[in-house]
């Protein structure tokens, strides 16, 4: 009788404890995004917040795949939550590939003031990122470009 009471708890803790994985896999696969830019994602959104109506264009690459693609997703969706105009495309990589994240300024001063902030906030929460200077034919001065996940 003993064992039997035993074994029906550890059935009952068991089951509990499948049912909380369960519960916790869905609620992060509603999440859009990884979960790094997902718990900066307050942070983020008031030191970018400090001057809405800046305009950038994120590119997620096809190469980056499912990751990649939601961290772009769920940047845009930062960036627009702090009042900034925001493209977003999807492109394919024309030679080579890379991962992580690229800021991309044209050069003019109003990207350079733009990137600064934006390379601010988020060195401040601790994305890395290459900083890279380029002319931007038909999109805004100021783009983002997300490779393969490395985050």
């Amino acid at each position: 009788d003993r064992l039997e009471k035993t074994l029906r708890i550890v059935e009952e803790n068991n089951y509990q404890l499948k049912f909380d994985r369960v519960t916790n896999l869905e609620t992060k696969a509603r999440r859009p995004g990884p979960e790094s830019l997902i718990r900066q994602r307050e942070g983020l959104v008031t030191m970018l917040r400090t001057q809405s109506g800046l305009s950038a264009t994120v590119i997620g690459m096809d190469e980056g795949g499912r990751d990649g693609f939601l961290f772009a997703i769920e940047l845009r969706s930062i960036l627009e939550s702090a009042g900034w105009n925001v493209k977003f495309l999807t492109s394919a990589f024309e030679n080579g590939e890379f991962f992580g994240l690229q800021v991309v300024r044209d050069g003019s001063k109003v990207a350079a003031s733009t990137g600064r902030l934006l390379c601010e906030a988020l060195e401040q929460f601790g994305f890395a990122f290459i900083l890279k200077t380029a002319p931007s034919p038909n999109l805004s001065p100021l783009r983002l470009i997300v490779g393969k996940c490395n985050w």
